[in-house]
């Protein structure tokens, strides 16, 4: 080894990265992401670092990112800002350089930041969607329920706000197929378990949260029949394949589908049926952020009128039976995931 070598450090772990992150302070992490982001286009901009050198301060801008999505609690502004920097991010544009010595500068060659994946900075977000579902295929299921959930409503809103909209939803197909189509117990299960230990009651708040604030865009690709189509959603690949309990209920599709969407209405359904009390109130949670989805922006989805219908008519009833008049909603009322079904389907 040279001397010069041996002046430079080895470079940390991804853990070790991690380890420095310091998320108690949610305005300075959020301006600290921001002015990263930033930073790393200036100097590019300004010759300071070559298109090779930003590679690795880009992936550790996601990871911090996806940290702090992690985090920071959800239902806040603090949350919703870092949904909004990864869009104003986006907005910075398509970021070039003139060369040193050209002049007049107008004439000189323009370099634009090109990553080796060929996606420019930062109008393509590179490296962004592959680094969001490597987590969340690869990590997120170590979570604790909550942070899932947190996760869950930060990807969803980006998905909502067409921040790489079919991409990630493939990450909610690849989650649902891990709640709803595979054999695992309902139970909590040990911390830091595999995809195949963590229990349905873990997995369903993140599931609501996505049906919460992305349902219209998954409702819309069901019924598109959506199969992964584009590189990064293919790099999902067999992930969102349907699970052994799908295969069983002889679910068609590959992808999205209205057959797999009404599939997981059902096992919703058994779920609330066979649970405890914070089962039943999960999954029905989940089963209400779902239900209506088609009726809103005009999708047939089948079983949706006829709840709707009944719905209706127990609130009618319910309402009659009470001596002193006041508005009523679904949350008074004691509901029948039944009502989606017809007669013959409930025989």
């Amino acid at each position: 080894m040279s001397s010069l070598e041996s002046h430079h450090p080895p470079k940390p772990s991804r853990e070790e990265k991690r380890a420095q992150y310091d998320m108690s302070n949610s305005q300075e992490v959020w301006q600290g992401l921001r002015d990263e982001a930033i930073n790393i286009g200036s100097q590019f901009v300004n010759f300071e670092l070559e298109v090779t050198q930003i590679e690795e301060r880009i992936h550790d801008l996601w990871d911090e990112l996806i940290h702090a999505a992690i985090a920071i609690p959800t239902g806040g502004a603090e949350h919703d800002r870092l949904v909004t920097l990864v869009l104003s991010t986006r907005e910075l544009g398509v970021l070039a350089r003139r060369g040193k010595s050209a002049n007049p500068p107008e004439s000189s060659h323009v370099e634009e930041a090109i990553l080796p994946n060929g996606q420019r900075l930062w109008i393509d977000l590179p490296y962004f969607i592959e680094d969001v579902q490597a987590f969340w295929t690869q990590e997120s299921v170590s979570l604790a329920a909550l942070k899932l959930e947190n996760l869950a409503t930060w990807t969803a809103k980006l998905c909502a706000s067409g921040v790489f909209a079919n991409e990630l939803s493939f990450v909610a197909l690849w989650l649902f197929k891990q709640t709803f189509e595979i054999f695992r117990q309902s139970d909590k299960s040990e911390p830091g378990g595999n995809a195949e230990q963590i229990s349905v009651i873990e997995l369903l708040p993140a599931c609501t949260a996505w049906m919460q604030f992305n349902n219209f865009k998954l409702v819309q690709l069901a019924v598109a029949n959506r199969e992964s189509q584009s590189a990064s959603e293919n790099r999902l690949g067999a992930l969102t394949l349907p699970g052994e309990l799908a295969k069983n209920a002889q679910i068609p599709a590959n992808g999205f589908s209205i057959p797999r969407w009404i599939f997981w209405r059902q096992r919703l359904k058994d779920l609330h049926k066979g649970g405890d009390a914070q089962m039943m109130k999960m999954t029905r949670s989940c089963f209400e952020a779902m239900i209506l989805t088609g009726i809103h922006i005009g999708v047939a989805v089948p079983g949706e009128r006829r709840y709707l219908n009944n719905l209706f008519r127990v609130l009618d009833e319910e309402l009659a039976s009470r001596e002193v008049k006041a508005s009523i909603g679904p949350e008074d009322i004691a509901i029948d995931m039944k009502w989606a079904e017809s007669d013959e389907e409930n025989a």
